[in-house]
């Protein structure tokens, strides 16, 4: 093989690595936003969650007792 077809070789393998390389990372960074936007979810649920807690507990501190 001469010095070029070698080189070539070299470089179409490390072609193919890197195309597989580049695979694997989109297949994570897809699952990571999959995950992400996800937590994001429950993110916005726990906080209605929250104010609504806080608005159920202010609400009869507001009020006067039923004895008045």
């Amino acid at each position: 093989m001469s010095d070029s077809e070698t080189r070539l070789t070299e470089l179409e393998l490390r072609y193919m690595e890197q195309s597989d390389l580049v695979e694997k990372l989109n297949a994570e960074l897809v699952a990571a936003n999959t995950e992400i936007h996800g937590l994001g979810l429950r993110v916005k649920r726990l906080e209605r969650q929250i104010e609504d807690l806080l608005r159920s507990v202010d609400a009869p501190a507001n009020e006067k007792p039923p004895h008045y």
